[in-house]
Formats: structure tokens, C-alpha cells, sequence
């Protein structure tokens, strides 16, 4: 039996087709009079002139980013530990790692130009929670604590009233390094997990047992997840979805830098998989959180920082991991603001750093400026213009006795390595070769053109590099050295810190 023509209509429709021409007409002919032009397809909007992020459309660029109060306000400062920006995909990732941290940048605001202030966790973190550089708060080498003196974020959220909590799934950001001081309630893997590092979905279990018992007040919350950290050790399911053929076996936990042969190609790639395998495994943790958030009501008054204390290197510059390293696939991380008192959506492209975060959560509390903070908040009232475009930003890193800066300033990039420290070197390894990239008796320049070659291939730095305004830039950013801060101790590690570091891969 024939169908109607409703019939027809009807089952093309459904499958997504356009109206049928009715039988009972014959099919229109184009007048030979009247010329048929299709109008030109629109042209593709312009892009964000930022290499790493070409999928932005220019019209969601922001110039300032507007907030408004909130009553009974909560802040959630989320951590990601070893998250390069270009592991999302709303930062240009193909894979499918982020879909819920995408919904949530398309909520808020992302900063597409943001630099960690240091190379490893605990000086990043450090800037991250007083607003300062590495040069002022002090943490730089490996067994140097947070001072008393510096002022955490969470004491200043404490004073101001409010119930603080940090949830740690790295030890070397807790008690026994200084960086829990101002938390009512702190969680990290020698309290609440048996020694190990705990799982974001671990993390957020004690965070949400202890939102139970404070969610009617005004609280600060931090939390710091570990999950794309190596071992790039994802569970099945998840191997199988981006890896079905990788081996593990020598590739999960890489050398920074090999003296001999470098790892396949293959075994690069089967590294990434494994690592967005992780970093999809950190989103679905992330998501369920939220989704509790959602209905226990808390979302309504909570605005969110999303970022990474800093990236991860896999063979760009015959390097792995991060550590001391200051290519942009280490020191370039996401950072991502959203929630209730965020009333922007879009994309910013000027320059921000580590720094930036405390004198944000202060204006977002309705605090006076915080003079001790080397940062800019990224919040405006409606009195100021926007964000600065045209300000430099600086990463410090000093480990085993390896001190490498770096200070970019709109397209340039200005990296110094000074001369090997040999005697704090060899309390940590037995030889002084094992990092072929370290400056030994001589320290060394690189000068890089970001949006010529944003892959840092080709060194700028003449013999006349020491005049250029960047390298001035390094020297004022060193007088600023706070006064108790200058010489580090030439003591070794401890027994205990050798112990984290060697869990931690920072020891090899």
C-alpha cells in the first residue's frame, strides 16, 4: 500500500528533511528571466590573535569583567594539579578530556593568556594563596616552607568571618610546608587518606561531609586534585576509550630529560592519551561535585576559580613532566572564573598570572585592596576601563640548586638560566649530569617571539642581550627580593622531604 502524502511528509520531517514538493504539483522551474543567486556564505569570525587558542571567536572577547555582590557569598578555589591549558577544550583541545569544565568556561570567563608564577606545585600554589611572587613569599627551593610571616588567603577570608576548609590530594602544599595556614579544617593525605594520593572523587567526598556541616554559612573552600599528575595511570575504562593500545609499562612515569635515546614517537603519543585519559577522568569527579552543589542548593551563592599550579611537558623541547622547565607547556595553565558573582561571559586575552587570584577573591569579598599582592584583580568595578593588556608577567623557579626566570611582556619572552648551584646539586643526586639542559659554569639566555614562533624554537638572544628592556625587567623584579628572603640554607633534604619528593617523581 502506497502512504500518503501526509504520511511522506511526516517521516521526512522526522528524519530531518526538508518539505516535500506535494505530488499533485510538478516540480517548480527556475525562471529564465530572473537570475538564481545564493547569497555568499558568511565569512568566519575573526579569531583571538593567541596561538595556543585558535578556535576563539572574536566577538566573545571581553575587555573587563563585571561582578555583582552576593548574599552569604561562598568561594570554591579549585586546583588541578599538572593541567596545561591545552588539555581542555574550550583552550583548543580535539579530544573529548573536558566537556563539563567547558560548560562551565562558557558560563564564566577564561583567560586564554595566563602564566603560573613558578615551574612546580609548592611555589606556584604559595602564589596562588598570598598573591605574591616567588621572590617575595619565599618558597623556592625544595625545603623551604611557607614563612609565618606571608598572609594566606584563607587567613584573611577567616578574619573576615568566614569557615575555611582546604582539601589536599598532594603533600607537599600541607601542614608540614606551611600552606594550610588560615583553614578552620584541613584534609591531605597523612589525615584522611592512609599516606596515598587520593582520587578527585576521594577529594571531594570529605569536601562534601564537610559543605554538610557549613553550608548555611559563608565559607572559603580550596581544593587541590591530583589525578593528571603521573603515573599516567587512568583506570580501564577510560584507557580503552583514549588508549586501547598503549603499553603502560614504560612511558607512565617518564624521565624529565634522557642522556640517551629519546621515547618514540609512539610512546609520546600513547603519554598524551593516558594523560587526557586522566584529565577526562578529573572532569567527571569535577561534574559530579557540581551536580551535587546544584541540588544542595550552594551553587546559587558560590563562584568558582578554576586553575592548574602548572602544566606538563611531553617531549616539545626533548623534555618531560615539569620541574624546572620554563617552555610554555609547563608555565602556561587554564584559569577559569565563574559562578554567582560573575556576571561576564566570554574570553580575555590580556596577560595574567598566579598573583592575580588573591586581590580577585578580595574584590569579589568586597575587601579593600591588598598592598602586600604583586597581582591585579581580574574583576572591575564600573569606574575602571578593564584589564591591563600591556603589563609583564614573571615565573621563578629554584630546585637542587637549578635557578631558572622568565619574564614575558607582549609577545616576548625573556628566560634566564643561572649557573648551577654544584654544591646544593649534589645533596640531592650523586652526579652532575644527569639534566643536560642545566647552564653549568656560565648561566644562559633565551629570547623567543611567541606570535612568530609560538613553539619557542628559534633563541632571539644576542650577545648584547643583557641591554634588552626585558633583562631589565628581571633585574627590577629581583631588587624586589623581600629583605628576609635573600640566601637560601645549603642544609639537604630531610629524610621526610626526600620521601614526598620521590612519590612526587621530583626525585628520580
Amino acid at each position: 500500500m502506497r502512504p500518503s502524502n501526509a504520511l511522506v511528509w511526516l517521516l521526512m520531517v522526522a528524519c530531518g528533511a526538508q518539505d516535500p514538493v506535494p505530488e499533485t504539483q510538478p516540480p517548480a522551474v527556475p525562471d529564465p528571466v530572473v537570475e538564481q543567486v545564493k547569497p555568499p556564505p558568511p565569512p568566519p569570525p575573526p579569531t583571538i590573535d593567541a596561538p595556543w587558542f585558535p578556535g576563539l571567536a572574536k566577538e566573545e572577547q571581553l575587555q573587563r569583567v563585571d561582578f555583582a555582590p552576593v548574599e552569604r557569598p561562598a568561594y570554591l578555589l579549585l586546583i588541578v594539579d599538572t593541567l596545561r591549558a591545552d588539555a581542555l577544550g574550550v583552550y583548543g583541545q580535539t579530544e573529548p578530556t573536558s566537556p563539563f569544565l567547558d560548560q562551565l568556561a562558557r558560563n564564566g570567563v577564561v583567560f586564554v593568556n595566563h602564566t603560573s608564577n613558578s615551574t612546580w606545585t609548592r611555589s606556584s600554589v604559595a602564589s596562588l594563596l598570598t598573591g605574591m611572587y616567588p621572590n617575595q613569599h619565599g618558597v623556592l627551593e625544595l625545603n623551604r616552607p611557607l614563612s609565618k610571616k606571608r598572609v594566606t588567603i584563607a587567613e584573611r577570608f577567616k578574619e573576615a568571618g568566614f569557615s575555611t576548609a582546604t582539601v589536599l590530594a598532594n603533600p607537599i602544599v600541607g601542614k608540614r610546608y606551611g600552606l594550610t595556614q588560615g583553614y578552620d579544617f584541613v584534609a591531605e593525605p597523612s589525615t584522611h587518606f592512609g599516606g596515598k594520593h587520593p582520587s578527585a572523587k576521594q577529594v571531594f567526598g570529605v569536601a562534601k561531609k564537610w559543605l554538610e556541616k557549613h553550608k548555611d554559612e559563608s565559607f572559603f573552600l580550596s581544593t587541590l586534585v591530583f589525578d593528571p599528575h603521573h603515573p599516567y595511570t587512568p583506570g580501564k575504562a577510560r584507557k580503552e576509550a583514549f588508549c586501547p593500545e598503549c603499553d603502560p609499562s614504560p612511558i607512565v612515569h617518564p624521565q624529565r630529560e634522557y642522556r640517551g635515546a629519546l621515547p618514540t614517537e609512539k610512546q609520546v603519543e600513547d603519554m598524551k592519551a593516558l594523560y587526557h585519559a586522566e584529565v577526562r577522568e578529573t572532569d567527571q569527579a569535577i561534574a559530579r561535585f557540581f551536580g551535587w552543589l546544584e541540588s544542595s542548593g550552594l551553587a546559587d551563592r558560590l563562584t568558582t576559580i578554576v586553575v592548574a599550579d602548572h602544566g606538563e611537558a611531553f617531549g616539545e623541547h626533548k623534555v618531560f613532566e615539569h620541574a624546572f622547565h620554563m617552555w610554555d607547556e609547563v608555565v602556561r595553565t587554564p584559569l577559569i572564573l565563574s559562578g554567582a558573582a560573575i556576571r561576564s561571559r566570554g574570553f580575555v586575552d590580556a596577560p595574567t598570572q598566579h598573583v592575580d587570584v588573591v586581590p580577585t577573591l578580595g574584590r569579589l569579598a568586597g575587601w579593600p585592596e591588598i598592598p602586600e599582592s604583586a597581582g591585579l584583580p581580574l574583576v572591575q568595578h564600573s569606574t575602571e576601563s578593564g584589564l591591563l593588556h600591556d603589563r609583564p608577567t614573571v615565573s621563578e623557579v629554584e630546585m637542587y640548586g637549578i635557578h631558572r626566570l622568565s619574564v614575558r611582556h607582549g609577545s616576548l619572552k625573556l628566560v634566564r638560566h643561572e649557573p648551577l648551584n654544584e654544591t646544593r646539586f649534589l645533596k640531592y643526586y650523586d652526579r652532575l649530569d644527569v639534566y643536560p639542559s642545566v647552564a653549568r659554569k656560565t648561566g644562559r639566555w633565551e629570547l623567543y617571539d611567541l606570535k612568530k614562533d609560538p613553539l619557542e624554537t628559534t633563541n632571539l638572544a644576542g650577545d648584547d642581550i643583557e641591554t634588552h628592556p626585558l633583562a631589565a625587567a628581571l633585574k627590577q623584579y629581583r631588587e624586589n627580593t623581600f629583605p628576609d628572603q635573600l640566601g637560601l640554607p645549603d642544609d639537604g633534604p630531610s629524610d621526610q622531604l626526600v620521601e614526598d619528593l620521590k612519590a612526587l617523581g621530583y626525585l628520580e
